[in-house]
């Protein structure tokens, strides 16, 4: 939850009220989706599993579903990108989701490849979007 309140925290600078949409609603992301729902930053939820919906559609009434990440990611109302997916696929998503222009909060790893990663840092850096990666240390 802190690293949550940390991320709200810097996107606030830019957005008076981030709109976050937590890709991947499995074990992991189920704690993410609980944690920005309780900041009221929760915007949508997007999982390739549409079954994992209905655990949160009750809940969860206020936010948007999908299967689609692409179409969170041409979304201009929605802030930033909390990925909670499998460690294979996060590079891909983290580099579109940088290009969107949204940013970005990645589980770790970051990458499956240190270059990789290192060439994600860079990119957020050169396109001027927030990257952090699992449990930063703040």
């Amino acid at each position: 939850m802190a690293s949550a309140r940390r991320l709200l925290k810097t996107l606030k600078t830019s957005h008076s009220v981030p709109r976050v949409t937590v890709l991947g609603a499995g074990y992991w992301g189920q704690n993410l989706i609980r944690n920005f729902y309780d900041l009221q930053a929760l915007a949508a939820i997007c999982d390739c599993n549409p079954a994992r919906f209905r655990n949160f559609r009750n809940k969860y009434q206020s936010c948007r579903f999908t299967t689609s990440y692409r179409e969170i990611l041409s979304d201009p109302t929605l802030h930033a990108v909390v990925i909670a997916t499998p460690a294979e696929n996060h590079d891909v998503i983290v580099e579109e989701t940088i290009v969107a222009g949204k940013d970005v909060f990645v589980e770790k790893p970051l990458s499956l490849s240190v270059e990789r990663a290192n060439a994600l840092v860079k990119l957020a850096r050169d396109q001027g979007v927030m990257m952090y990666r699992g449990r930063p240390s703040w």
